[in-house]
């Protein structure tokens, strides 16, 4: 078997990701979204237009760009990108947080994830359950670690999603939960954030250990409703005040 050159695959895939970053940037601060020429990013990156040209194919098959004979690559409208693609998500939060991107995410949980949380009262193993309480006790031991806390958060609800037992939530696991860890690495900033949503936590895990397919939904409904607040204080600091500096911390009702 042919050798391959991680020099050039490591090349190749640092050029993807300079440019995806370089769209993101200009199509969040740009009104008329205008994509360097082909040779501009070649000298930019210092690389052959061939690798240029072989990084363009890439995030054309992500939406990202159309590539255009004679005139070259066109950044496509943000509807046209693939947006559950594993680099796009990470590409999204690296480039800084945008407020249209949780709170479409959070659009989308707000209809998933109740139902989901319903539906894994009713359908969870045994074993998913012993797994979730798993995942909720490490959220515990872990509040004061924002890594170790958004990586079980993040496999709590994936283990959720799994209980529900249904082929096409399982294909939205697969990229679900990258998109999840943005977001809570967003509200993780929130002070006491992981702390004050470890109640909501308990709630859900409470429900579907008893088997209560109402008490799951709503409490998953109350956890989202959290999360809505937090995102709204973290994209909005500077205009409104901090919640938590608020008589009792009326974050937590």
């Amino acid at each position: 078997m042919e050798k391959v050159d991680t020099r050039i695959v490591r090349l190749h895939d640092q050029v993807v990701r300079a440019i995806a970053l370089r769209i993101l940037v200009i199509n969040r601060d740009s009104e008329d979204p205008i994509l360097p020429t082909e040779m501009e990013l070649s000298l930019e990156l210092n690389v052959s237009r061939n690798v240029v040209r072989e990084a363009a194919k890439v995030l054309a098959s992500k939406g990202l760009i159309e590539i255009r004979p004679k005139t070259g690559m066109r950044i496509r409208n943000h509807s046209d990108w693939n947006l559950f693609d594993t680099d796009m998500l990470n590409w999204q939060f690296e480039v800084g947080p945008d407020e249209k991107f949780f709170r479409d995410l959070y659009d989308l949980r707000s209809v998933v994830e109740p139902a989901a949380a319903e539906r894994a009262a009713l359908r969870a193993t045994s074993e998913e359950i012993v797994e979730l309480e798993k995942w909720y006790l490490q959220m515990e031991l872990a509040v004061d670690n924002l890594d170790e806390h958004t990586t079980a958060d993040t496999q709590f609800h994936a283990t959720i999603i799994a209980a529900c037992h249904n082929e096409f939530l399982k294909q939205i696991n697969k990229t679900y939960w990258v998109a999840l860890q943005s977001s809570f690495r967003l509200t993780g900033t929130v002070p006491r954030g992981p702390s004050i949503t470890l109640q909501f936590h308990k709630a859900i895990l409470d429900a579907i250990q008893n088997r209560d397919e109402s008490a799951a939904r709503k409490s998953m409904e109350n956890l989202l409703a959290q999360v809505a607040r937090d995102i709204n204080l973290v994209m909005h600091y500077d205009t409104i005040k901090p919640l938590h500096q608020e008589k009792g911390d009326k974050r937590a009702e």
